[in-house]
């Protein structure tokens, strides 16, 4: 089977799927994954490990002659089998259908002793029978952490239905034993930006306006929630409407088929779908507009939900939630709703909530307002914005005020001559829009994709600038003369914004590099700069991700380590991740720093940018990481920035982040304690090198004790 990935070619802005190659590392994939967090994740090893080995004492105090069987659904290192096995367990099952993954959690349960009760299968478990893969055995527990945010996205539902029928005995019991699923409605004017594109209105200082179309808020949203952790939103940006609602519960040691619909699927044989459906009943506790759903759930490990695993937010207060657990494997999600529906303290409202075998949506229904937080896919032959533009774009497209920055410098430019020809260089961009209402006589949308052509077209129509406003059906790198009508260019513009890479400001450079043939000489290029930014920061957590760890709940990981550390050796240089800082909690113990300025006044240039420098630490701290973003100067005055807002306390070094943006991370080598003495060297050096040709940035950083080298590449 071939395996592909998904990247964003950085000349043309388009999403390309790659064939990985048949050597490809997979042993780097993993060493870049979510194993790391979960090892880190001491509250659910902890449960874990607790309710396995109550579940197999249970066992063997019941059965004394009996030897225990247990299945583990989706190994992956091995954790869980192992606490089966020194639980007492004498024959473990434990199947991993990704070999890579199978090979390390072999290794890993060789070097903890317990090889030869624990067998290793490399299949998925819906592909596997007691016969051929349990020595004919029948499992008397089955253990398994097949949940991903939105807990049964992973199939969880699906596999136990064919372990209960094929593999496990009938009065097995499950570890976990049940979940819960919660819900919370709440307002929040930052989520439902998230959700729609708003129209924008005329003000005094401002006479930039945007006509949304009203079937774009009833056009149907695709199946997914937004994955987020909610504490940081929390209380400035949420307020709570309702009380925490427990909206679905699936009992793992009960038949599926009882708790839910289960049919066979017409014309397949071996498929079967699964349904479910209720109707909650709730008040609200203020009055407010109902813009989602807050989600989360909860583990009960144990049947008599003594052990409770849960991934509620902070300010929930449960058995399990009392010492909070920071994770990014798991986070919050939020169900939008497409309308917002009026909530009123003390009136009641219901909640439909509906599931598949893989997701479930939810209709808020309040005094016969009814909005759907999921609904049925989009029309054949159309495409949904909220399906085009993740929720991040949508909420940089719905920031009034940077919106306005773009509007003010485009009109100026425009109000010297409104004989000028636009061209703008997107991907979902309402520049054109811009442009067109300041007054350009044509103006030329050039966008990455063909879905966002056919958005912008309807926006277009929508805002009447039909005469004005050519949506190019070509892409980026196969614009020609005649796709220009003839004209130069007198204003170039892009935000940049390609896909949510970091990397859109090459694609921007490439793209005005390509239509320089085509530009005007005095032509005005919008942004006209970008400045490559970074700060020194702690991590409250999220730098131990890659980190090794020396045991986890007593199980040496020898052989994980030894991965992580054979990886390190053989990359040439570290990574830069990209994450929405904001949902991090870390601290500055540095101001920002200039590292490269990129001038897209000019065409690429054909030797190399370099430049160098130092600066002093100003806070004490452990530095694990160096932040990086780029500000874009529209003009002089003009800046927008794609990551650091402000340092709002100067003492702690709280800062606050660009939301709509995600940043780059790079992780220090080893942490390196800084103290802040007259005696102490306290300078960060760095060193950074912009190869135009390789389409690559060099950052190499050092400090006193540490010290990385990256290749920032598109």
């Amino acid at each position: 089977m071939s395996n592909f990935i998904g990247r964003i070619n950085q000349q043309t802005g388009q999403l390309e799927w790659v064939k990985q190659q048949e050597d490809h590392d997979y042993y780097v994939e993993i060493s870049r994954s979510l194993y790391g967090d979960m090892l880190h994740d001491k509250d659910r090893n902890v449960k874990y490990d607790q309710a396995i080995t109550k579940a197999v004492n249970n066992f063997q105090t019941a059965n004394p002659s009996v030897s225990c069987n247990v299945l583990d659904i989706g190994t992956g290192t091995g954790l869980l089998a192992l606490m089966a096995a020194r639980a007492g367990a004498k024959n473990i099952y434990a199947c991993e259908t990704f070999q890579p993954m199978a090979n390390l959690a072999q290794k890993v349960i060789t070097e903890n002793c317990h090889q030869d009760c624990i067998k290793i299968i490399h299949k998925r478990s819906t592909s596997m029978t007691s016969d051929d893969d349990m020595d004919g055995y029948k499992a008397d527990i089955v253990v398994m952490e097949i949940f991903d945010t939105e807990l049964i996205g992973e199939g969880v539902l699906g596999t136990m239905l064919h372990a209960q029928q094929n593999l496990l005995k009938p009065n097995y019991t499950c570890v976990p034993a049940a979940a819960k699923v919660y819900v919370q409605a709440c307002q929040s004017n930052f989520l439902q930006s998230c959700c729609n594109l708003n129209s924008i209105k005329r003000t005094e200082s401002s006479d930039w306006e945007l006509v949304v179309p009203e079937h774009f808020r009833s056009d149907s949203h695709l199946s997914s929630a937004f994955y987020m952790h909610i504490d940081r939103l929390y209380p400035k940006d949420i307020k709570l409407l309702t009380q925490p609602i427990e909206a679905l519960t699936f009992d793992f040691c009960s038949p599926i088929k009882s708790q839910m619909n289960v049919r066979q699927i017409d014309g397949k044989d071996n498929e079967l779908a699964i349904s479910g459906h209720r109707t909650l009943n709730a008040k609200g506790i203020e009055n407010g507009t109902c813009h989602g759903l807050l989600f989360w759930w909860v583990l009960m490990m144990d049947s008599k939900g003594d052990i409770e695993l849960s991934t509620a937010p902070k300010w929930i207060d449960t058995k399990s939630n009392q010492s909070f657990q920071w994770r990014d494997h798991w986070m919050q999600a939020v169900y939008f709703c497409p309308q917002p529906i009026s909530i009123s303290k003390g009136e009641p409202l219901s909640i439909d909530v509906s599931h598949d075998e893989y997701n479930i949506w939810f209709n808020v229904n309040s005094n016969g307002a009814i909005a759907d937080a999921f609904t049925t896919p989009i029309s054949v032959g159309r495409y949904s914005y909220q399906g085009c533009w993740d929720k991040m774009r949508l909420s940089g497209l719905n920031d009034i005020e940077k919106q306005r920055q773009y509007h003010k410098v485009i009109k100026k430019y425009i109000s010297n001559n409104s004989d000028v020809h636009c061209v703008s260089i997107g991907d979902g961009s309402l520049l054109p829009l811009m442009a067109a209402t300041a007054g350009a006589r044509k103006v030329i949308a050039i966008e990455s994709s063909r879905k966002s052509r056919d958005i912008i077209r309807e926006l277009v129509r929508a805002n009447g600038l039909n005469k004005q406003i050519m949506v190019s059906p070509r892409n980026l790198a196969d614009i020609r003369s005649e796709d220009l009508l003839g004209n130069t260019i007198d204003i170039l513009m892009g935000e940049p914004y390609f896909g949510g890479s970091i990397f859109s400001w090459y694609t921007y450079w490439y793209a005005r590099t390509s239509l320089e043939k085509y530009m005007a000489s005095k032509a005005a290029v919008v942004p006209a700069y970008a400045i490559i930014h970074a700060v020194a920061v702690e991590l409250d957590h999220n730098w131990l991700l890659r980190t090794t760890i020396p045991d986890v709940e007593g199980f040496k990981m020898t052989s994980y380590n030894d991965l992580l550390d054979d990886v390190k050796s053989r990359l040439a240089n570290h990574e830069i991740e990209t994450v929405p800082i904001w949902e991090y909690p870390s601290r500055a113990l540095t101001d920002k720093f200039d590292l490269l300025r990129l001038d897209f006044s000019k065409p690429l240039p054909t030797n190399n940018l370099v430049n160098s420098g130092k600066l002093q630490f100003k806070r004490s701290g452990i530095c694990h990481a160096i932040i990086i973003w780029l500000d874009y100067f529209i003009d002089e005055d003009e800046v927008v920035s794609s990551g650091l807002q402000q340092i709002s306390d100067e003492n702690q070094g709280t800062m606050e982040w660009c939301r709509d943006r995600k940043q780059g991370i790079i992780a220090l080598s080893q942490p390196e304690n800084i103290k802040i003495t007259a005696d102490d060297d306290n300078d960060v050096y760095y060193d950074v090198v912009f190869d135009p040709d390789q389409a690559s940035v060099r950052f190499q950083f050092k400090l006193k004790h540490a010290k990385v080298v990256v290749n920032w590449e598109s």
